[in-house]
């Protein structure tokens, strides 16, 4: 997996986003982060930096420093369909993986997390505990000097 940052910051390949909000998960992500059929995801982005979704599971958030998160907004741990929420700064919200392995972002959550319909998002490993789509940014620049990576749809 090739590095685009200075820290432990690499790129798995490329998304494209269906019309339909559909955001398929890469099986090296699956393998990786753990996500499987049915499991509640939260999502964070939005803000200031750039346009795109970090995505992680409801566990590994809840035991990490962020799982103040969760203690801020409660909604997040609720059983019913699709949540978003406004934070001070940032969006977050939760979804469930897909038995297609994909989440399907409605059109509050592009609006939200500044993502395009239909866009190509880089996958990004950014961190230990959220596996992040990023559509702008310096590490979808770096992404896009390497040349050919893997394209899931």
């Amino acid at each position: 997996m090739p590095r685009v940052g200075p820290g432990k910051e690499f790129v798995y390949g490329w998304v494209v986003l269906d019309g339909n909000g559909r955001l398929p998960l890469p099986p090296p992500v699956l393998a990786d982060y753990g996500f499987s059929p049915g499991e509640p995801l939260v999502l964070l982005g939005g803000g200031a930096g750039p346009s795109g979704v970090s995505v992680c599971r409801l566990e590994c958030l809840r035991s990490s420093a962020l799982g103040i998160i969760l203690e801020r907004y409660p909604e997040l741990l609720g059983e019913a369909g699709p949540v978003l929420v406004e934070g001070r700064s940032r969006y977050y919200g939760r979804l469930s993986c897909g038995p297609d392995q994909a989440l399907l972002l409605t059109p509050a959550h592009l609006e939200a997390f500044g993502i395009p319909p239909s866009s190509r998002l880089a996958v990004l490993r950014e961190s230990e505990i959220a596996v992040a789509f990023r559509c702008t940014g310096p590490l979808v620049s770096a992404a896009e000097r390497i040349g050919e990576l893997p394209v899931w749809e």
